[in-house]
């Protein structure tokens, strides 16, 4: 009768244990991954070095090489980096942000916006290259048309989508 009960209890065990770790492997990168990903830091402007439009993710400093803002805060460890340039544009007027950034599915999703100068206001050609860098925690999902790589980070034709 003992052994009985011995079996049966080891049988529980087993099975208790089994259903923990099999629920605990189950859960993937993107459960772990918050919803919204707060802005943590940002720079935008006028000027940049980049002469073509630009979406770049940055996980390391190697990335961060084609960032068009050479000073930025990120500690690699636990925040990456998403850097938008427009390229080159006709006016200082025009101006490119970065408004939010949120995980849909098991990939992560920027809103990222384009502001024109009014066609009222007086043209003028004053050359300039906007661009917005901003700061998030990092993630390993992949950031829907942004790219680490160079070839991939400029936008095909010099143009923005």
């Amino acid at each position: 009768m003992q052994q009985k009960g011995s079996r049966a209890l080891l049988l529980i065990i087993s099975v208790a244990a089994g259903g923990c770790t099999g629920s605990l492997s189950m859960l993937g990168a993107a459960d772990e991954e918050p919803e919204a990903f707060p802005i943590l830091w940002e720079r935008a402007g006028s000027y940049c070095s980049r002469e073509t439009p630009l979406r770049l993710v940055a996980r390391n400093r190697a990335e961060m090489a084609l960032c068009p803002v050479a000073d930025v805060p990120v500690d690699f460890s636990r925040e990456m980096v998403l850097a938008v340039a427009m390229g080159r544009v006709t006016s200082d007027r025009y101006a490119i942000r970065i408004h939010r950034v949120w995980r849909d599915g098991s990939v992560l999703k920027v809103d990222v916006r384009v502001h024109r100068p009014p066609p009222s206001t007086q043209p003028s050609i004053r050359f300039a290259c906007p661009y917005h860098v901003v700061i998030v925690q990092r993630s390993r999902l992949n950031v829907e048309g942004f790219s680490p790589d160079f070839r991939r980070a400029i936008r095909p034709g010099g143009r923005l989508r």
